[in-house]
């Protein structure tokens, strides 16, 4: 059987596209460039050349216009052959009615952005061999326009997803894959309605959606007034603003593939999303010596990257929630109360899909080893336990065990230890006012030396299990793995543990101070013999990132800054040739333009955000009058435009607009 899809460019038919190869139809997929502007010819192929035509009504408009003209003059063409067009619920917008059905199709009223999409579907209607599917709002897949990728955008790309109004209305939803369903119900010759409704049964509001994207990135709620969303027209969001309550057509053997709507489907839907995106969260592990600056680094690309931050204190705070009290109990339970608490927080949603940022814990590679098991250093263990639960008779754990057991999170794929000379600590520790720096970095450093020792025997250990395993060999990559490793083993052994694991392992020195850049209106006040003592003293410090340098050398980046400071030795010597006097003034010859544009770019600045300022003061009045006073006007002129179906629409509105505007001004002049 031979189905075509136009255009493949749509998101629902791409989906359809990939599931209908996989049921065996041949799959004729039609770009829109193909569709703009067709031919009664072309159309007449495209029609000959295939059993079932799928089209996105909104997407090929020309198309739909000139597939009705050719089965009006050539209906044999037609004969055996099914036309499904494709289209949304926004043409059902503005429908009154509690609940409405695929009966109701005859009163619908759409929302004024949708009059052209109505009419292009009860043109398609009136073909005997059509039939057309009208879907909800879309999610799933990766997210198109046409659905929720809006409200994805600013959750995954700004953090803060805006809620308009109070978020009571009711959006139709359903996932693109049951969408999907019913078009192969339909292929398969099983579903045979000439109006379909494809909606989700769970119901959901604008703001319950809103809050579950949200949650699923971490990212914050902003509420806004609903005047605002009248100058969103250009994102084209109108689709959210739908407050419908439709029943889906029914269908006896169909059962919905996520019957549970958005909320229960989040996780898969938003790693969709992401995979879409081509991103992998980030996961970020930090260690190093206290007064190391990893809890700044580590708050820093929370906020860049939008990660969860989590430390160790951050889960004990969380322990003791749950428990409701601050009793203090035995160590053991401490223990087991922070592993439960870690893993709840490892298994928010915003984790998953963004990832986290760990500061400093795990603290030991015991520690590590609880948080994030890894099955080479632990089988002896396993085994041990084994044979002990078989020689006790113990029942076999239950499958909820083993899922629990087997269940695992994502692990740090950056591991990052921050050092700095043992002075450079110690001063930025008494500058802090941090109390008993001393006692605390010998403890960090006794706890490190006995890391790198334990994970070195774990190491011995499982040469000694490979050894006993006969004909199995290491690959290449196995091998300079184990390498890295072990190098990393000889100074850290928390960083040597992940990399195993097969996180990245980057060593950070962090010794130098951030410098503030030099004010260019201060440089040029400076007389001309504190111009000849700079040239004669040491090059000052230049400008310093901690955090960019980090960025830069995690993201395999040379880092300027640091390079500048130490300077080329290739280019040092040719410089030293030259004397002072000629080097200052052609450093002070380069700097002037530099300097002026700098002030100038200033000044720019400055103009530009007052008059921006005052621009919103004026435009904040006038956004008020067209939110109260014009749209309703123009909603309610679209409405009787509807009804009244006027030989010219434009002179009907403008006439209709007027008289709006007449009497607004006799009501003014009354009161």
């Amino acid at each position: 059987m031979k189905v075509s899809l136009a255009p493949i460019e749509s998101h629902v038919l791409k989906v359809a596209g990939e599931d209908f190869k996989a049921r065996e139809y041949e799959v004729v997929e039609i770009r829109q460039e193909e569709l703009e502007g067709a031919s009664e010819t072309s159309v007449q192929n495209v029609v000959e050349n295939t059993d079932y035509l799928v089209v996105d009504i909104a997407l090929a408009p020309s198309f739909v216009r000139a597939l009705v003209r050719l089965e009006r003059s050539k209906p044999e063409l037609f004969a055996g052959k099914v036309v499904v067009g494709l289209t949304s619920v926004v043409s059902w917008g503005q429908t009154l009615g509690e609940k409405v059905s695929d009966a109701d199709e005859t009163r619908r009223t759409p929302i004024p952005g949708a009059l052209k999409l109505l009419e292009l579907e009860r043109l398609l209607m009136s073909c005997e061999c059509s039939q057309v599917l009208c879907h909800g709002i879309l999610y799933g897949s990766g997210e198109c326009h046409a659905g929720l990728k809006h409200l994805f955008d600013q959750a995954f790309r700004e953090g803060t997803v805006t809620l308009y109004g109070e978020g009571g209305a009711n959006i139709p939803l359903v996932n693109v894959k049951d969408v999907v369903q019913f078009l192969d119900l339909i292929v398969a010759s099983k579903l045979t309605k000439k109006y379909c409704l494809v909606v989700d049964e769970v119901e959901n509001t604008l703001k319950e959606v809103t809050e579950t994207i949200a949650a699923s990135f971490g990212a914050k709620v902003e509420t806004a007034s609903l005047e605002d969303a009248i100058f969103l027209e250009e994102k084209k969001v109108d689709h959210l603003f739908l407050n419908l309550k439709p029943e889906c057509t029914k269908v006896d053997d169909y059962v919905f593939q996520f019957s549970g709507g958005l909320a229960s489907e989040m996780k898969a839907i938003s790693a969709e999303y992401t995979a879409s995106l081509g991103y992998s969260p980030h996961a970020f592990f930090l260690s190093g010596p206290p007064g190391s600056g990893k809890t700044y680094f580590a708050k820093t690309l929370c906020e860049k990257f939008g990660l969860e931050y989590v430390s160790k204190e951050v889960v004990e705070a969380m322990a003791k929630e749950k428990e409701g009290t601050e009793e203090e109990e035995g160590e053991s339970n401490d223990e087991n109360k922070l592993l439960t608490s870690f893993r709840e927080i490892m298994d928010k949603p915003n984790i998953e899909n963004k990832g986290y940022v760990l500061d400093g814990y795990p603290a030991t590679i015991q520690e590590a080893l609880e948080l994030f098991p890894n099955a080479d250093f632990q089988e002896k263990e396993k085994e041990k336990e084994e044979e002990t639960q078989s020689s006790e008779g113990e029942e076999e754990p239950s499958p909820e065990a083993e899922a629990e057991e087997t269940k695992k999170h994502l692990y740090p794929n950056v591991s990052i230890y921050v050092k700095a000379d043992d002075p450079v600590l110690q001063e930025r520790s008494a500058a802090s006012g941090a109390a008993d720096f001393t006692g605390r970095y010998t403890a960090f450093k006794k706890s490190s030396d006995e890391d790198k020792k334990q994970f070195q025997d774990l190491l011995k250990k499982l040469d000694e299990n490979a050894k006993e395993q006969d004909g199995v060999e290491k690959s290449g990559e196995e091998v300079s793995t184990r390498a890295v490793v072990d190098e990393i083993a000889q100074s850290n052994g928390l960083g040597a543990y992940f990399a195993f694991m097969g996180s990245k392992f980057f060593d950070f020195d962090n010794n130098r101070k951030e410098v503030a850049p030099v004010d260019p209106t201060e440089e040029g006040e400076k007389s001309e013999e504190a111009e000849g003592e700079k040239a004669e003293a040491e090059e000052p410090e230049p400008e310093f990132s901690p955090i960019e340098s980090l960025l830069a050398k995690i993201e395999g980046k040379t880092d300027e800054s640091s390079e500048e400071a130490q300077g080329d030795p290739e280019e040092e010597a040719p410089k030293e040739a030259e004397e002072p006097g000629e080097a200052t003034e052609k450093e002070e010859a380069a700097a002037q333009p530099e300097q002026k544009e700098a002030l100038k770019e200033a000044e720019t600045v400055d103009t530009d955000v007052s008059q921006l300022e005052e621009l919103e003061v004026l435009i904040k009045p006038v956004k008020a009058y067209l939110a109260s006073e014009l749209a309703p006007a123009i909603s309610e002129g679209f409405i009787k435009l509807v009804e009244a179906k006027p030989e010219d629409p434009v002179q009907f509105l403008g006439e209709f607009l007027v008289k709006q505007s007449e009497s607004m001004t006799a009501e003014l002049s009354s009161s």
